[in-house]
């Protein structure tokens, strides 16, 4: 394992308006992830890969964070 890597997104909404779907926050903090994973560079996979959903509400104001999370394997001969 080379390292774990993670990434985060967040949206807020009022009155249950604004705001992102559930799987566009997933694809946002997936996407952010990959980028910290630095796959192109060398031989590299994701494994493991975790997704975590959050969500908080107050009256008329709501709160939902995605973690997405994996670990980074290096192939060597």
């Amino acid at each position: 394992m080379v390292k774990t890597v993670t990434g985060q997104a967040s949206v807020t909404y009022i009155l249950t308006i604004g705001g992102l779907s559930k799987n566009a926050l997933v694809a946002e903090a997936r996407a952010i992830m990959l980028k910290d994973a630095e796959l192109e560079e060398n031989a590299r996979a994701i494994i493991n890969e975790t997704t975590e959903i959050k969500g908080s509400s107050f009256p008329f104001v709501g709160n939902k964070l995605v973690t997405v999370s994996a670990q980074v394997i290096e192939f060597t001969e």
